[in-house]
């Protein structure tokens, strides 16, 4: 019969001395009253999926960021125009409703 085996699963488990994975041992048998049984600790290392990875290609920039491009580029077109026309720009009328008090 194989004996039970606890599995940690963690990023940096390489720093873990073997003084710790003794008193996980006694812990262990401790806690599941596992006395006089061998216990296997094993320590299972993944990669952090959230990682930066150098080879891994730049997201495109955010919609938001896109148009806010392009507002801006169409708002130096118009600055452009006015430059080109002499400094005169159309002016608008802007109507402007009038409330009246009782």
């Amino acid at each position: 019969m194989n004996p039970p085996v606890i599995v940690v699963h963690g990023n940096s488990l390489h720093a873990i001395s073997d003084s710790y994975t003794r008193y996980l041992t006694q812990t262990f048998r401790k806690a599941f009253n596992l006395q006089g049984t061998p216990l296997r600790i094993q320590y299972n290392v993944s990669e952090n999926p959230y990682e930066e990875k150098e080879d891994k290609p730049k997201k495109k920039p955010l919609r938001r960021a896109a148009y806010s491009n392009r507002i801006a580029k169409r708002e130096e077109r118009k600055d452009e125009k006015v430059c080109n026309s002499g400094g005169k720009a159309k002016k608008r009328q802007v109507s402007v409703k009038k409330q009246h008090s009782k």
